[in-house]
């Protein structure tokens, strides 16, 4: 196994994120190559269901229906990741996913927190792919996990990973607030998921 550094104390990168300002972005060139292609993951049966009032399994199937028909066959939105934490949530990716194998363009997955606990949770929901949330700042790994520290987030993580892939399930690790990771967490832990 592999090693993290393990500081006493959370490095919060304060010259580019201070505290009583906005952040401060010190790069400006834009990246000299791009992708040749470029598509949405719709993140509405995710996010949609954390800003307010929570959709139900109607109202998420509604939503599906209408981005299917926007979309069309241009594949520009390509999946729609959904929630699995409430039964309503389980009852409209099951919608989802009936209408994806009758020929629905957008492919329905799951979003779930990069744990062993939220992988059990899918592995028989019938999903070929799931977004898994790992938070990558020292914020997160310092104040989020009991006990803290970014080794445990990241055997978490890693742990939660190789379920998903002996389910055969495809992981999409999402490194959330990767902009304020310390590079000696995030270069091992890459190399090793």
């Amino acid at each position: 196994m592999f090693t993290i550094p393990e500081p006493n104390e959370p490095e919060y990168f304060l010259s580019s994120f201070p505290r009583d300002a906005f952040p401060v972005y010190e790069w400006t060139e834009r990246p000299a190559t791009l992708p040749g292609e470029a598509w949405t993951t719709e993140t509405t049966h995710r996010d949609g269901q954390q800003g307010g009032l929570p959709l139900s399994a109607e109202q998420s199937l509604k939503i599906y229906d209408i981005l299917c028909r926007f979309t069309g066959e241009s594949g520009a939105i390509r999946q729609a990741e959904f929630f699995v934490y409430r039964p309503s949530d389980r009852a409209a990716l099951q919608g989802a996913l009936e209408r994806y194998r009758g020929g629905a363009p957008i492919e329905p997955t799951t979003w779930i927190r990069a744990t062993a606990k939220d992988v059990v949770l899918i592995r028989s929901l019938g999903v070929r792919e799931t977004g898994m949330l790992a938070s990558a700042s020292d914020y997160h790994t310092f104040h989020k996990f009991k006990p803290g520290g970014r080794n445990q987030a990241a055997q978490t993580y890693l742990e939660a990973l190789k379920m998903t892939l002996d389910a055969g399930i495809r992981p999409r690790l999402h490194l959330e607030d990767a902009t304020r990771a310390p590079m000696d967490f995030m270069r091992p832990f890459i190399e090793n998921a």
